[in-house]
């Protein structure tokens, strides 16, 4: 008894100063504190059989979960104001292999998903399976329903070569036994942990199609094409900061010593460096002859690790305990010294603070950086810490500091939280939600953000360099008629058709209207076509008939009327071709997009109505800035 009260002097000394509620997690109530395919007080939910990992779109509009049990890929809508989650129907609200008995969209090769990630322009997500061969999975997210649909072909998987590999799924290397996977800050690049290292893929910004890299690109224990790296294997987890500069590895002691590898990224590459000496491994302290690498109390065998949205801290979890660093604006790890470098459950591990039942599967950082979550698969529970300044961290005086659904007398009971493995909080941290394999659920939480200013991450500034992407430009219907009011400069008339396409960022669009006119091919040239030249061979050519701006266009799926007019100047019949491309703030360009369209007839003049006056920046086949 006297042990428990010194140790909670010791955590309350460590509070930081007005912590206060902010970062308290309440289980909503009744059937909207979880979703679940087996507890009868959850809402019901399909596809939901034994998840491993969940996610938060960064539009908080959807949230997904990998499941062992069901070999789904499953969806949930998000309400931004309440955070609470709901199931769509049909292939809506899950994608599964073909003969699922949960009426899911078709994915192909999922069959036992490890780990989800998704872009952070949303439009795509990443989910690895670890069934033989082994591989990574890419869908396209819809961003309107939050509904996802695997990338044909190809494209949408990339399997381990060690074994045969579909005709359609593209081969992989050391892509075995996939166990985490994450997006670069930029969207330009993809990580895999695997039993071999971390496997890196060069990411597509406009499809979202993944290409596998080698060299540098990715870093294993010494197996060809990657570079080789110290105590990189077995990879288990790993964090990445939010510059993008740097990725914390978490091994198993399979091969080496169970470490914390330290690498450097390049971002513009995607290139991998492991520190040199003792920054590029950290090992338990137990070990002694820590075999090159810095040593660290506590540490054991570590599962994942977190980095804290500021880059000053890293939270390395294991399955007795949390490990802290101070992060060093090169990446470099130093614990924190005496009790503050390490929190265990059961007093093992050299000197830490001691949290009776503590164990840390699955670390959390809130985006705020006040708060630090801690899920625990063994003791079915989830951890609740207050994060100062400097990083130190402090759990939260009495049953905030836990939930649970064992009823331990020192936390606040929980439910649908048997084997929380994995938890997620979304961006506005509002709301948090745990994957509990064993309870076949999502349990749900709203977070206390009293007092709270979620800020920028305090990183170096780096250049704007990522170019908008356009997904997905057509132009609904493709064929039309013309109609009789003419297209805005800026309001939208319903009438005609509407181009349609996906922004990833705030951006102003310029989109090219050609139309097509039928030639004949002379001396290599096309040029129109002319009684004179009817015996050359057909061709056709294209001429500029206008060119409409639209500025400053939000993120997201884009819907813009199209009348078929430029100004009052109906467009003639025939065939078209419109081209877009996007340009940022910092003025990064999109690569165009093309979509065809066809103009069927122009609209029958009302009777009377008197021809109007063609402004002269219409006048025909001249580019139009005005509209």
């Amino acid at each position: 008894m006297l042990r428990g009260t010194l140790i909670a002097l010791v955590v309350l000394a460590y509070a930081p100063a007005g912590a206060g509620a902010v970062g308290e997690l309440a289980q909503k109530n009744g059937p909207a504190g979880c979703l679940s395919e087996t507890v009868a007080e959850c809402r019901g939910a399909r596809a939901l059989l034994a998840p491993v990992d969940i996610v938060v779109s960064p539009d908080g509009g959807s949230v997904y979960a990998v499941t062992t049990g069901s070999s789904s890929v499953t969806s949930f809508r998000r309400d931004p104001s309440s955070g609470e989650l709901s199931q769509q129907p049909g292939g809506l609200g899950c994608v599964a292999p073909a003969g699922s008995v949960y009426e899911c969209a078709v994915a192909r090769h999922l069959s036992s998903p490890s780990a989800v990630a998704i872009s952070p322009d949303g439009a795509s997500v990443y989910v690895t399976d670890s069934s033989a061969p082994g591989g990574i999975l890419t869908f396209d997210r819809d961003a309107t329903t939050g509904a996802l649909r695997q990338e044909p072909g190809r494209a949408g998987c990339i399997l381990d070569s060690e074994d045969p590999v579909p005709g359609d799924c593209a081969p992989g290397a050391l892509l075995a036994e996939p166990r985490d996977v994450l997006v670069s800050p930029d969207g330009r690049s993809v990580f895999v942990a695997t039993i071999y290292g971390v496997v890196g893929f060069a990411r597509n910004p406009q499809t979202g199609a993944l290409e596998q890299r080698e060299g540098n690109g990715c870093i294993t224990y010494g197996i060809a094409p990657c570079s080789a790296g110290r105590s990189i294997a077995p990879a288990i987890g790993f964090g990445l900061s939010h510059d993008g500069r740097s990725l914390y590895v978490a091994t198993e002691s399979e091969l080496e010593l169970a470490a914390l590898a330290v690498l450097d990224v390049d971002p513009t590459s995607g290139d991998l460096a492991q520190k040199n000496g003792t920054a590029g491994c950290i090992v338990d302290a137990i070990y002694g002859d820590s075999g090159g690498c810095s040593a660290a109390t506590g540490l054991g065998d570590p599962l994942a690790a977190v980095v804290s949205p500021d880059g000053k801290s890293v939270y390395a979890g294991r399955r007795g305990g949390l490990v802290v660093f101070n992060r060093a604006s090169d990446g470099r790890l130093t614990q924190k010294p005496g009790l503050l470098g390490c929190i265990s459950g059961d007093g093992t591990g050299g000197t830490c603070t001691l949290v009776p039942s503590f164990s840390s599967q699955s670390p959390l950082v809130s985006p705020s950086g006040f708060s630090v979550y801690s899920s625990s698969g063994a003791m079915d529970a989830i951890w609740t810490f207050d994060r100062a300044g400097d990083g130190a961290l402090a759990l939260k005086p009495g049953l905030a500091g836990c939930v649970s659904e064992t009823r331990s007398p020192q936390c606040q009971d929980g439910h649908a939280l048997d084997g929380p493995v994995a938890i997620a909080v979304s961006a506005d941290g509002g709301s948090v939600y745990a994957a509990s394999r064993f309870s076949n659920a999502i349990a749900v939480f709203d977070r206390d953000r009293t007092g709270e200013v979620v800020t920028e991450p305090d990183v170096e500034a780096l250049p704007d360099t990522v170019a908008p992407t356009v997904r997905r430009f057509r132009l609904t219907p493709r064929r039309f008629r013309v109609a009789r009011r003419p297209t805005p400069r800026v309001a939208r008339v319903a009438a005609g058709s509407a181009f349609r396409f996906v922004l990833s960022e705030r951006a102003s669009a310029r989109i090219t209207l050609s139309r097509e006119i039928r030639g004949r091919r002379v001396g290599g040239l096309c040029t129109p076509n002319s009684r004179a030249l009817r015996r050359h061979p057909r061709c056709s050519l294209r001429r500029v008939v206008a060119v409409l701006r639209r500025r400053e266009i939000e993120p997201g799926a884009v819907r813009l009327r199209f009348s078929g007019r430029i100004g009052h100047r109906p467009l003639q019949r025939g065939n078209y071709l419109a081209r877009i491309v996007a340009k940022d703030a910092a003025g990064n360009s999109s690569s165009a997009r093309r979509a065809r369209f066809t103009i069927v007839a122009a609209p029958a003049a009302k009777r009377n109505e008197r021809p109007r006056a063609q402004p002269c920046s219409a006048a025909r086949d001249r580019p139009i800035a005005s509209c």
